[in-house]
């Protein structure tokens, strides 16, 4: 069947009671537009002309393409919403032979005018009013609640196919409805695509179709009511209210989803993630419109399947490097370590034992008893001998301390002690070293992981940009077929068919003319019989087999058959050649002004025949090229996520190689830190002991010298006050030195035995 264009509806129309065969719409007025037609609303699918009849305004529309089981469809969708009416959805009547146009009946919807303004023109009209916005909200809420309640889905909710009447929401447009009963049909359109889920097909169709339109336009609806000035990132584009297929497709690139993520409003950001969540939900899992729903606690990424490869690089962040960073126990330890003071007594000292025990007592008791007793004896000789003999014997008895001192325990201990000492630190020194190196190996550690974390980054992102580009390439291509095909589908008109057929069957008449003039009675000029017969026996019979001809660069003449196949006959120049191609082109234009082909009406069915066929075919090849695009689209998909699931495996393995590395570092660190935390403790110990060592050394150092310097200071007086004596005392007692001198030193060398 031949199905009208909307310039032949809008000519039928002039003349209503002609073509309309309903009672009711046959004594209707067409509205006017400004050159005098018939008022003409063109459609996706169909054409829409309000008329009126008496004081009724009726719409009647009418269909522009062919559709399968359109009538059993409209049959059970108008049965439903009598059985069971609808607030939001105008009744109707489907007429099946409803207009009739070139001797054919045509089918009609017959539904009364409904007045109110298109969704986007009431939007756009009423920006700086959220309030009444908010209650179209409301009203939203209220038709999708009630459609789910009802079973129904309208099919294509979109700005176009949404009327709003005082405020309240009404639907016009039914072809794509479902209603219980249509369960065994597919759906016939997949609705406007900036309000349809891509992941929408042909089998999608049942309850859930409206679920993924409506969260679009009460995402659009609630954040226009929030910032009106959204409204003109969309200001040359007339089909979508904020949201279209390219932000479905593609977020993370959206300029409209950037800026709701901007806005701070936790009604919009719980719609946004709720939006978010669906973009990778097939249309039957998609969740009814709900403002209240609580969305996942984890926000879903950011592309829906055709693009979910835009995840970013699952980098740790800092908390995260804690078990390849120092740990907390380490961090306040100094890179040197401070070696304790080593305290070193000025004084050497000795145990009541040593003392008692050593013959330095004796010896040091004996030379004292001596020393006073001659000072004493002397004190009444003279005053020069009791000092040259002190001078002695404290020189002796100092140098025979130092010796017996350097034999004591104590002074090996001391010895020991300090060596001890010094050792414990130079351990200690060794252990910082260790804990420094352990450090450093951590720090290279930390860092040799950092590197291929930035290594498996840079081939993260570099399998997201390939994938990215290649779905670009991919889109670009598939829009380009896309819109080719849509230009063929406009140059598929039953005039442009029409001529075609006409041409081709011209184009055969015209042949047959050709073919009944015969060369050998031809009238060419310069051909006689003899070149006439040499076109015979060459296959030129007829004015039909010349086609054209040829000079190549030798200027021999080939004479183009019908059939191109060239031929060139000896005698026939370029001169003769011409006058055989003019003869022809005179026949046929002869021929060409005498034919005048008419087609019968079964080539007009035929026509008709063949534009419905091609339509089909286009929408074979349109659905075929979107499986195709999908497909290809998933392909890419899969394998980047695939090279991502291979990044983030290797992850895994390189994080949990550093920090079984860090953590053996962690064991020897802890180990050489007890070891220090030791060595600490046993250097104190030996410091103590060394301070017990001087503090008793001193006591007894202390004792000698009270014991020594009260009697030596005693005598020492009585022997200043002999200096004054007279000189001739004095000499008397010099007299004396040599004997003493002798007695000393016989004491000293042993032969006097003390």
């Amino acid at each position: 069947m031949f199905w009208p264009l909307p310039s032949e509806y809008q000519s039928a129309l002039q003349y209503p009671h002609f073509c309309l065969l309903d009672d009711t719409l046959r004594s209707c007025i067409p509205e006017k537009d400004k050159l005098g037609f018939p008022k003409a609303i063109s459609g996706s699918f169909a054409v829409v002309f309000p008329v009126y009849s008496n004081s009724t305004k009726w719409v009647v529309r009418c269909f522009s393409q062919p559709q399968k089981d359109r009538q059993e469809r409209y049959a059970l969708i108008s049965k439903y919403l009598k059985n069971n009416p609808n607030q939001y959805l105008p009744d109707f009547e489907y007429i099946a032979n409803g207009i009739r146009i070139n001797g054919q009946s045509f089918p009609i919807i017959k539904m009364k005018w409904i007045e109110g303004e298109l969704l986007d023109s009431f939007v756009k009209n009423n920006l700086s009013n959220p309030n009444v916005l908010k209650r179209l909200l409301v009203s939203l809420i209220n038709l999708i609640n009630t459609l789910n309640k009802s079973g129904i889905a309208h099919g294509d909710l979109q700005h176009r196919n949404i009327l709003v009447v005082n405020g309240e929401i009404r639907l016009i447009d039914y072809d794509g409805m479902f209603v219980p009963g249509l369960e065994n049909y597919s759906s016939c359109e997949q609705g406007h695509p900036n309000y349809q889920s891509p992941l929408r097909t042909a089998s999608s169709f049942g309850k859930y179709l409206d679920n993924f339109s409506a969260w679009v336009i009460y995402l659009s609806l609630l954040a226009l009511t929030i910032d009106p000035n959204l409204w003109s990132l969309n200001a040359n584009d007339d089909e979508c209210l904020l949201l279209k297929k390219s932000d479905f497709l593609s977020p993370e690139l959206s300029p409209a989803l950037t800026k709701l993520e901007n806005i701070k409003n936790p009604e919009l950001t719980r719609a946004l993630q709720n939006f978010y969540n669906i973009l990778s939900l097939s249309p039957e899992d998609i969740p009814m419109l709900d403002p209240q729903r609580t969305p996942p606690k984890t926000k879903p990424p950011k592309s829906i399947s055709p693009e979910p490869w835009l995840e970013p690089f699952p980098r740790p962040t800092n908390s995260q490097f804690t078990i390849w960073g120092l740990p907390e126990w380490i961090s306040g330890i100094s890179q040197t370590r401070r070696i304790i003071q080593q305290s070193s007594p000025d004084m050497v000292t000795y145990s009541n034992n040593d003392f008692r025990n050593s013959r330095l007592f004796l010896i040091v008791g004996i030379l004292l008893l001596l020393f006073d007793v001659s000072i004493f004896a002397l004190n009444y000789v003279s005053p020069i001998y009791p000092s040259a003999f002190f001078l002695i014997i404290l020189s002796s008895l100092s140098f025979l301390l130092y010796l017996e001192y350097r034999k004591s325990t104590v002074f090996k201990k001391k010895k020991i002690l300090k060596e001890q000492i010094i050792e414990v630190a130079n351990q200690i020194d060794q252990s910082s070293s260790s804990q420094r190196l352990f450090e450093q190996k951590m720090s290279e550690v930390r860092k040799d992981e950092q590197k291929e974390i930035d290594k498996l980054e840079v081939l993260w992102n570099s399998s997201s940009i390939r994938a990215k580009e290649k779905i670009e390439s991919l889109k670009r291509t598939f829009n380009e077929d896309i819109i080719n095909l849509h230009n063929e589908q406009r140059t598929i008109t039953f005039n442009s068919e029409k001529n075609k057929m006409l041409s081709l069957k011209s184009s055969e008449m015209l042949k047959a003319k050709l073919k009944n003039v015969l060369i050998i009675s031809a009238q060419i000029p310069g051909f006689g019989e003899h070149f006439k017969n040499l076109l015979i026996r060459n296959g030129i019979i007829c004015a039909a087999d010349i086609k054209d001809i040829e000079i190549d660069d030798i200027q021999n003449v080939h004479i183009i058959r019908a059939d191109r196949w060239p031929i060139h006959i000896t005698g026939i120049g370029p001169t003769k050649a011409a006058e055989l191609v003019r003869w022809k082109q005179q026949i046929e234009t002869f021929w060409r002004n005498q034919i005048n082909p008419t087609l019968s009406q079964s080539e007009l069915s035929s026509i008709t025949n063949n534009i419905n066929n091609k339509f089909l075919e286009l929408k074979v090849k349109e659905s075929t090229l979107n499986n195709s695009y999908l497909a290809k689209i998933k392909q890419i998909t899969s394998d980047c996520l695939a090279e991502h699931s291979a990044l983030a495996q290797r992850l895994i393995w390189i994080r949990k190689q550093s920090a079984e590395r860090t953590e053996a570092i962690k064991i020897d660190l802890a180990a050489s830190k007890e070891q220090e935390n030791n060595l600490k403790s046993e250097h104190i110990k030996k410091q103590n002991e060394l301070a017990t060592l001087n503090s008793t050394q001193n006591s007894h150092t202390a004792f000698i010298f009270r014991t020594i310097i009260p009697v030596s200071e005693n005598n020492y007086k009585a022997i200043s006050t002999k200096i004054t004596r007279s000189k001739k005392e004095l000499s008397e007692e010099i007299r004396g030195i040599p004997k003493f001198v002798k007695d000393i030193w016989a004491i000293i060398t042993g032969r006097i035995k003390l």
